[in-house]
């Protein structure tokens, strides 16, 4: 693969100076205020890590349910930045995220902050980048913008993508343990929508009833801890405005977001007109999932399939969620030929943020058929090749 390897490489420099441009237009008019960082959105560094702060702050109080109330969450922000008004902020996770974020909230946002990002970034380096033995495969980890916008958002995604790994390597070794790592996914979960149908399809019934009985578990302790009140108030608060808040973006919000029904509805097609595109998108990913599944009985084939159609699923999605993405095409990059359009569908996607910043601006709907292109990378991949039951490459142990 030393053509891919040379590819790569040239496609690296394209990466850095995305990054530079990227952290340049993310940092320009940045500044101190009340001893916070904030950039010129009004955003503070960790501007999604706030929230998982807030909610481990809540976790040690006696009525966290509160938070979920929009004018009260203003206000405890308000507090926060010293009588500054910060920039509209909710709550929209379950309550059991409490139960992660809760330890953090025993120290200073910042320290919180920096022991978060390294803690992410070295679970990210150990079970992912590390498994790839070429350079030129760990640097372009990272030099994807992708990464650099987890960082500045402070968001789960690292955490996510090596469970997400872990659980591939251990559903047929250990499924009772993949499938309650499965459960720890629920905290954000229009990232696994699809993987009771992927389990169901691949004949994965252990690892099924461990995610279930992991999830009735964490619900379980959620509720013990906290009281039913929070979910209650989540259900119906806390996820409708979450709804709400998918036709009120602003642009560059809408333009990290890399769904069929925002890219339209951005690009002035009318939310009726989007969501009916979005559905088509999402029929056609379901039956790509369960064609794929049952054509071949490669798992990585099903599991990559399973993720990529997943995030074209979700009509809420941030391209930070993503980050699991960077190790599904990297290792396509790493075993398998690439052409000329597998070559743009990889470099696209890597520079994905950037894309996402541009189009808006021209009012182009185009950046979840980046996603689409990694489906038809992989179902003609899946198709095409021989059957293989393990790619040593990614290969991850938890002993």
């Amino acid at each position: 693969m030393l053509a891919n390897i040379q590819k790569v490489k040239n496609i690296n420099l394209l990466l850095l100076s995305g990054l530079v441009l990227f952290a340049v237009l993310n940092f320009i008019g940045s500044r101190f205020l009340n001893g916070h960082f904030l950039d010129t959105l009004n955003l503070i560094l960790g501007r999604d890590f706030l929230n998982f702060y807030h909610y481990g702050i809540a976790a040690w109080e006696d009525n966290p349910a509160k938070y979920y109330d929009t004018t009260y969450y203003d206000g405890v922000l308000t507090k926060f930045f010293g009588g500054h008004d910060y920039t509209y902020q909710q709550w929209s996770y379950p309550p059991h995220y409490m139960l992660i974020a809760a330890p953090f909230a025993l120290v200073n946002y910042y320290v919180a902050f920096v022991i978060f990002i390294t803690l992410s970034l070295y679970l990210y380096w150990k079970y992912i980048v590390n498994t790839f033995k070429e350079d030129a495969y760990q640097s372009a980890f990272w030099l994807t913008p992708l990464l650099f916008l987890f960082i500045i958002c402070g968001q789960l995604s690292a955490i996510i993508a090596v469970l997400f790994v872990i659980i591939f390597n251990q559903m047929d070794k250990r499924p009772i343990i993949a499938g309650l790592l499965i459960a720890m996914l629920t905290v954000k979960p229009q990232v696994g929508l699809l993987l009771p149908v992927f389990l169901m399809l691949t004949g994965r019934w252990k690892v099924f009833f461990g995610a279930t009985l992991g999830t009735i578990s964490f619900f379980l302790a959620s509720v013990f801890i906290h009281g039913i009140e929070p979910w209650i108030t989540y259900l119906e608060v806390g996820a409708p405005a979450q709804s709400e808040v998918l036709i009120s973006l602003p642009e560059v919000t809408a333009g990290l977001m890399p769904t069929a029904l925002i890219n339209f509805f951005t690009a002035g097609f009318g939310f009726t007109a989007s969501t009916i595109i979005h559905v088509i998108v999402v029929v056609s990913a379901l039956i790509a999932t369960i064609y794929i599944c049952k054509k071949t009985t490669d798992k990585f084939w099903q599991y990559s399939i399973f993720l990529t159609c997943t995030f074209l699923l979700t009509p809420y999605l941030m391209m930070y969620d993503m980050l699991i993405m960077v190790w599904v095409v990297m290792t396509m990059v790493s075993c398998y030929h690439m052409s000329k359009m597998n070559t743009c569908i990889y470099t696209c996607f890597m520079m994905l943020p950037i894309l996402g910043i541009i189009m808006p601006i021209l009012h182009i709907p185009g950046s979840f058929l980046v996603l689409v292109g990694i489906a038809v990378w992989i179902s003609k991949e899946a198709l095409n090749s021989s059957q293989n039951t393990q790619f040593k490459s990614v290969n991850i142990s938890l002993a």
